[in-house]
């Protein structure tokens, strides 16, 4: 997600994240973890979103 034109997140695996971090961080371009629960803006939501459609209609 491109929040602006310095400024962007990315989500996925913990796993790949760290290792674009560590990417980043051999730039010298800043970064920090987010600390959530779920990536919200990603599609790795796409699994529960029929589910959660079915939730917001009740």
């Amino acid at each position: 997600m491109i929040n602006g034109l310095n400024l962007c997140a990315v989500a996925g695996e913990t796993d790949l994240v760290e290792a674009f971090e560590q990417q980043l961080a051999k730039k010298d371009i800043e970064c920090s973890m987010l600390h959530t629960s779920h990536a919200f803006h990603s599609a790795m939501m796409e699994p529960i979103v029929a589910t959660f459609t079915e939730l917001v209609k009740t």
